[in-house]
């Protein structure tokens, strides 16, 4: 018998549990108190870790300090962290600038997110109603309150979808009829 010691996933803080709804994006789970020591590793500088992760463990620490902040009790580790933090800011050639892109839990992003899967589902959606004699505009009707988009939002991902990748709205719901 082996004792073998349980790591922590590199990116649990970044995974989400699974939708009620197919057309709703599922939310991040909040970080992990007991995995600030793996975050705090993924977070600093000269780690090795992709930069990507590193803003994701940067993003789960900044959640838990604000998270212990309003509780008023905070981990010594996250103080430490976000001292640290904010000495490298203060070296930056553009301080304001360090702490404001150190203080963003993620980059904004303007617009509807780029999801391929999500866009997949509803143009397969639209592709049943549209083969069982709907036309497009209905279609599009119908499956707004659902997805909480528009019509014209979901006519622009079912076109650009028919135009991308046919064969995987025809696999798509050659699998829902299985």
């Amino acid at each position: 018998m082996t004792d073998e010691i349980e790591t922590p996933p590199t990116c649990s803080y970044i995974e989400a549990p699974p939708s009620p709804s197919r057309y709703i994006e599922p939310k991040a789970r909040p970080p992990r108190p007991e995995l600030i020591n793996h975050y705090l590793g993924r977070a600093m500088p000269g780690n090795g870790a992709p930069p990507e992760e590193r803003r994701a463990a940067e993003a789960a620490l900044l959640e838990l300090y604000r998270g212990q902040k309003a509780a008023g009790a905070i981990d010594p580790r996250l103080v430490h962290f976000v001292q640290t933090a904010l000495w490298y800011c203060g070296k930056q050639p553009d301080p304001l600038g360090a702490v404001e892109d150190f203080m963003k839990a993620a980059p904004r992003k303007l617009g509807r997110p780029h999801t391929p899967h999500h866009d997949l589902i509803i143009a397969a959606d639209i592709e049943k109603r549209v083969a069982a004699g709907s036309s497009i505009a209905a279609a599009c009707r119908e499956l707004e309150p659902a997805t909480g988009l528009t019509g014209k939002q979901l006519r622009r991902i079912y076109k650009g979808q028919k135009k991308a990748d046919p064969q995987g709205i025809a696999l798509t719901l050659a699998m829902w009829r299985a």
